[in-house]
């Protein structure tokens, strides 16, 4: 008995399967044909085109410098349907495109624990795509693609229904929203930079209970959205250059009890928008040189604005209404004339931040054009 158990044993060790054009196995399906849970492949550089390739199974495929999987514009090239598959070092482009479809370069669906780590995404219409997925890892990705148009383009990063998934270290550039969360929680984004995307860098759809923080949103259509959703935390992220006729460094609508500090709002056309979002907490956000710093519907209630630093905004606050519900306390105002006789840092008579100027312009929006010329 225990020679047999031996011997089983020493057959079902995990083994490295190589293929390229000077190996057994010349194709990628070959390989995933004959391994099993457990296995590794060691894909060689060159370029491979295939049909669909579905991945069952637990296993792991590691590239090499030059390994490039080639949708040839036609197909969704790679898909997961196993849990613990780990995909390194591959360079996927031309995945296929289609209105009705969400094709992507790699798609994971109803799987857990797996990893997406140091690939190249060139050219596809969703690069990575998570579907009903939980405990995964995307890890320091390079995706680029040069769309013009939104209804043309998919996403760089997609996650639908999953929890528990770890967006660290990529770099997402030209797609349609640099990262999207729709029904997502639980889950963690970090340290990306996201940059040149048509309408969001990152954008939340009825997702809870999640956090990004150190990330860059870069001269995108609109820095970040998240609406509908609540328990969010937002901290050390940069919102830059996020320009144009409705663009924002950073959109709040409908979500509630989260936080947003230490983060840096620059050059955006609106810093930060709120519409229906009540019990926010902003703490210790630098706001410079944007058009407006904050706009604030009268629907917002319960709103905590402390200790951040206004500077060099056209408007600091904006507000549709005139009864205010939220607390405004121990600010820098680069605007504020008042005097400090006790010389303890802090105002002896309060400021407005809403000024005459931005309440007539909420009111009558083609105004501005009197601004404008008179400044």
């Amino acid at each position: 008995m225990i020679v047999f158990c031996l011997l089983f044993c020493r057959e079902t060790e995990a083994k490295n399967i190589k293929v390229g054009a000077t190996q057994q196995f010349k194709n990628l399906q070959q390989a995933l044909t004959i391994s099993d849970s457990g296995d590794t492949i060691l894909l060689a550089k060159g370029i491979y085109k295939y049909p669909p390739l579905t991945i069952t199974k637990p296993i792991t495929i590691l590239g090499e410098k030059g390994t490039v999987l080639d949708g040839a514009n036609k197909y969704q090239t790679l898909t997961i349907k196993a849990n613990f598959v780990t995909i390194k070092r591959i360079k996927f482009i031309n995945s296929g495109k289609a209105d009705m479809r969400d094709i992507a370069a790699l798609k994971i669906q109803n799987s857990s624990n797996c990893k997406i780590e140091n690939c190249e995404f060139v050219n596809n219409f969703f690069a990575i795509y998570l579907a009903n997925c939980k405990k995964c890892f995307v890890l320091n990705n390079h995706i680029l693609a040069n769309y013009k148009k939104e209804s043309a383009s998919g996403n760089g990063i997609h996650l639908w229904k999953s929890s528990e998934v770890s967006v660290s270290g990529n770099y997402v550039e030209g797609h349609r929203d640099g990262i999207y969360f729709e029904f997502v929680t639980n889950s963690i984004i970090t340290n990306n930079f996201s940059t040149k995307n048509i309408r969001y860098g990152l954008h939340f759809m009825f997702s809870n209970d999640n956090s990004y923080f150190n990330n860059k949103f870069i001269d995108n259509g609109s820095g970040v959205a998240v609406m509908y959703s609540h328990h969010i935390k937002m901290c050390g992220n940069t919102f830059h250059h996020n320009w144009g006729g409705a663009a924002y460094g950073l959109l709040l609508k409908q979500i509630n009890y989260c936080s947003v500090k230490d983060n840096i709002f620059s050059k955006n056309t609106i810093g930060i928008y709120l519409e229906e979002s009540n019990n926010i907490r902003f703490e210790g956000n630098k706001l410079k040189s944007n058009g407006w710093a904050m706009k604030m519907q009268s629907s917002c209630q319960g709103d905590t604005i402390i200790h951040n630093n206004f500077s060099l905004n056209t408007f600091d606050v904006a507000t549709s209404g005139t009864l205010s519900m939220d607390l405004f306390s121990e600010n820098y105002w680069d605007k504020f004339t008042g005097y400090d006789l006790n010389h303890d840092g802090i105002g002896d008579v309060p400021f407005r931040p809403a000024s005459l100027s931005s309440i007539i312009m909420e009111t009558i929006p083609n105004s501005i054009m009197f601004y404008i010329v008179l400044f």
